[in-house]
């Protein structure tokens, strides 16, 4: 399948402009409070919780990220796209490659978005010493994201394939992230998936690195778990007849 392909589908459907346009006037909530006292070498910090603080994350970030990635799934089970892969192997592998177009972006879109205040309110003598100081944490975020949509998406994948239900692939995935959010809120140590997606904001400057470390590699972890697990998974299925018959 041609990636141009791809694309069109994506934009054929009228919900990916509208979550991409709300995403993009969500930044800008932060003018509903006073900034013109902050310092301006804080100012990129305090978007940047404003646009990933685990009230967005929980209640916009995914669940916008799980009605896109919808199109995903509505392509890839037209009987004439797995009739033409061939193979169910190299009809999931095309499905999760493209996925991860998606996702990628998704991911460079949302962390576009906490320059966009920045730029309006014109305090661009400060971004380039927090981008260049910053710049490799920032895409170590980035690549946190990624890894947490993509572990997400093979959640939405894997329970649509076997329930047959696009509904089933958005909830399963929702309950992980809302589980995660009552945890955090109710003070209990357990961190499922999308705390170790986005930074906590009351973890200490000191204590960052260490926790996107630790982030990383369990979201690599789970990843490969359940891509194996969808791969095993996808032998024993028989996706004509959940075409016709669900």
């Amino acid at each position: 399948m041609k990636t141009t392909f791809y694309f069109k589908h994506m934009f054929s459907f009228k919900r990916t402009f509208i979550i991409y346009f709300i995403l993009l006037l969500y930044p800008f909530n932060i003018f509903l409070r006073p900034i013109d006292n902050i310092d301006s070498s804080k100012l990129f910090y305090l978007i940047y919780n404003n646009v990933f603080s685990v009230y967005t994350a929980t209640f916009l970030l995914i669940p916008l990220f799980l009605f896109l990635i919808e199109h995903n799934s509505i392509l890839f089970n037209n009987i004439n796209v797995i009739v033409k892969m061939k193979t169910k192997e190299n009809w999931w592998k095309e499905r999760i490659r493209f996925l991860f177009i998606d996702i990628t972006i998704f991911t460079i879109f949302t962390n576009t978005l906490v320059y966009l205040p920045i730029l309006v309110i014109k305090k661009i003598s400060f971004i380039h010493l927090a981008l260049l100081i910053n710049v490799f944490r920032i895409f170590r975020i980035s690549f946190l994201q990624f890894l947490g949509y993509a572990v997400l998406g093979m959640l939405f994948n894997v329970a649509k394939l076997l329930t047959g239900k696009r509904y089933m692939g958005f909830i399963v995935p929702m309950v992980i992230d809302v589980l995660d959010y009552i945890f955090l809120q109710s003070g209990v140590d357990i961190a499922i998936l999308t705390n170790h997606m986005f930074i906590p904001m009351s973890t200490g400057q000191a204590d960052i690195s260490i926790w996107m470390f630790r982030s990383m590699i369990y979201l690599m972890i789970l990843f490969v778990i359940t891509y194996l697990s969808s791969c095993r998974l996808i032998r024993e299925k028989d996706l004509i007849e959940d075409v016709y018959y669900k």
